[in-house]
This record gives structure tokens, sequence and C-alpha cells, in this order.
């Protein structure tokens, strides 16, 4: 097993252990801090959170109602079971929970949209990917500057959507992780 196989089965378990805790919860939508834990378990990295708790605790409830939303608009579709047209409904709105940490009213110090969209995965599993530098690159997204930083990655996730959306459309035995572990992969050994 190469070294970012591990990587990614290491993510999936602290992913399914999120997943796991989320089945627990009495409302499933309603986040608190415990859920950004996870969320930083899972997506690794070096973010910390700082704001305080009763600060994160009120930007989440914007999280929590978005949820709620984007749940009764897909109506428990998987990603390969949507039209262009419904597709395209859900990246926009997809999309407007992600950039939620870069709005003052909603953001959290240490959130990335990146974390966003692991919050997202978690809830919709087989509807919404994770948005990560070694899926991009999987998917040959063009993604960095000149210098190898990944500026803006809130930006790609429709176009990541559309790919995973594509991937799903040509072969409906393949999952949304399955693929996501095939493109982390393949990203991760292109570095």
């Amino acid at each position: 097993m190469s070294k970012s196989e591990t990587q990614w089965n290491n993510f999936n378990v602290a992913f399914n252990n999120y997943l796991a805790y989320i089945e627990r919860k009495h409302n499933r939508f309603e986040l608190t801090i415990i859920d950004l834990l996870y969320v930083g378990n899972f997506k690794g990295g070096n973010a910390s959170i700082v704001s305080t708790e009763s600060d994160v605790n009120r930007a989440l409830s914007s999280y929590s109602v978005a949820l709620v939303e984007i749940n009764s608009q897909i109506d428990g579709k998987s990603l390969n079971e949507m039209s262009q047209a419904q597709k395209n409904c859900v990246k926009s709105i997809a999309q407007q929970f992600i950039e939620m940490p870069l709005n003052p009213v909603t953001g959290i110090k240490g959130f990335k949209s990146s974390y966003a969209s692991a919050i997202l995965c978690a809830h919709f599993s087989n509807l919404l990917p994770v948005i990560d530098r070694n899926v991009l690159s999987g998917f040959g997204i063009k993604h960095q500057t000149k210098q190898g930083q990944v500026v803006d990655i809130d930006k790609y996730y429709p176009r990541l959507i559309d790919c995973f959306w594509r991937r799903m459309s040509k072969s409906e035995s393949l999952t949304l992780r399955e693929i996501d572990r095939d493109m982390f992969v393949k990203g991760a050994n292109l570095r």
C-alpha cells in the first residue's frame, strides 16, 4: 500500500468516526463545536479553531439552517441520480455553503471552505465531495499558483462536483467516496 493510500485510509477512518457521531445525534443537522473537531480530525492540517465557543455556536446555527435547506432540496438523491439542471442547483447551494466561512457574520477563525465541504460530504456523502488539493490534482484541475500555493480553493468546488458527476454517471457502481479515494491517491502521487 502506498503512502497516499495509507493517508486516505487514515482520513477515511476519521471520516467514518464523524459519520457515526452524526448518526448518534438527536438532530443530525444541528452543528456544534464538536462537529468542527471531527472535521478537523478528518481533514488534517494544522488549523485550529480560535473563535470563542459562543461565537462558533452562533455562526454554526446559520450552517445548520443551510444544511436543512440543502436536505429539503435534494430529496435524498445521490449525485449520479441528478439531471444536469438538478446538479447545477446543487452546485449553487453547495457553493454558497462553502463560502460561509468567508462571510464576516458566519466566518469562524480557523475554519475554511474545505472544512465546510467536509461537513457537506459527511451529511450528503453520496452527493457532495470534499474539496481537497490532491483530489483536484487527480482530476487534472489546475489550482495552484506558480509558487505551488492553493489560493481560493472554494472557487474550484463547482468544477469538482462536475467531475464527480461525470465519473459517477459513467460508472454507476462507483460511489462518491471510491472516486474520492482514487483521485486523492492519483493526485498525491503527482506531487
